[in-house]
């Protein structure tokens, strides 16, 4: 059995379900994002950017934090905010009724326009509804952002929030669902200096290819070690 996220193994051992030999292989980010230079398409302004690209449901909870969010923070940020979902609606409703001009909505686009995106980003934005089901899983974003060299705020509980502060020292937390905690965050991300040797070693360790080579290599073993006992 392979788990995608860390947090899952304990859960199912508190069920009484043996994990000993459960492997652990993310999801990764995907070749694209390696080599990005996270300055060649920055935008010189006054105005930073906060982006998120992605679902727009009921599991981020955007309409719960961001609109909030902006209007505390004022013209001096833009959250950009590309994708769609069951929310979104709700989302767009919120920004009318705050009557924001600091939030734009974009819908999904292709992989090379979001690359550039990310790219035009000052900060990247990450955010779960805090609830037990989301503080054992680990999600996928949190790979392709890591890999930017960008700074990043999230609002993040259990499992990837211990994720991120063992493995990526670019990221700054808030509890999920507090606007406060959420503008405070942001404001402090601003000038982050990015660790780029540790970024390094996660790429090495995240890529989507070295996992795929690292899981080839267990399963193998896993067979060379069933085959010779079926020998004996």
């Amino acid at each position: 059995m392979n788990v995608v996220s860390e947090g899952f193994p304990d859960y199912f051992q508190k069920k009484g379900v043996d994990t000993s030999n459960w492997s652990f292989f993310p999801n990764g980010f995907d070749k694209e994002f390696i080599g990005a230079d996270s300055q060649a398409n920055a935008i010189p302004s006054s105005v930073k950017i906060v982006f998120y690209a992605g679902n727009i449901g009921s599991s981020q909870g955007l309409e719960l934090v961001v609109p909030e969010t902006a209007k505390k923070l004022g013209n001096d940020f833009l959250f950009r905010i590309v994708g769609d979902g069951g929310k979104r609606k709700f989302l767009e409703e919120r920004v009318a009724a705050l009557d924001l001009d600091n939030i734009e909505l974009l819908p999904p686009v292709g992989r090379e326009q979001l690359v550039q995106y990310y790219l035009q980003a000052d900060i990247l934005f990450l955010h779960l509804i805090d609830v037990p089901a989301f503080k054992r899983v680990l999600p996928s974003k949190i790979f392709e952002y890591a890999v930017l060299d960008k700074p990043i705020v999230a609002g993040l509980s259990g499992y990837s929030a211990q994720f991120i502060v063992d493995n990526i020292g670019h990221t700054s937390l808030f509890k999920p669902g507090d606007v406060n905690g959420c503008v405070t965050t942001i404001q402090n991300a601003v000038g982050y200096r990015v660790d780029h040797e540790r970024s390094r070693r996660f790429v090495e360790r995240y890529s989507r290819e070295r996992i795929m080579e690292r899981m080839a290599d267990h399963v193998l073993s896993i067979a060379s070690s069933k085959f010779s006992l079926s020998k004996v």
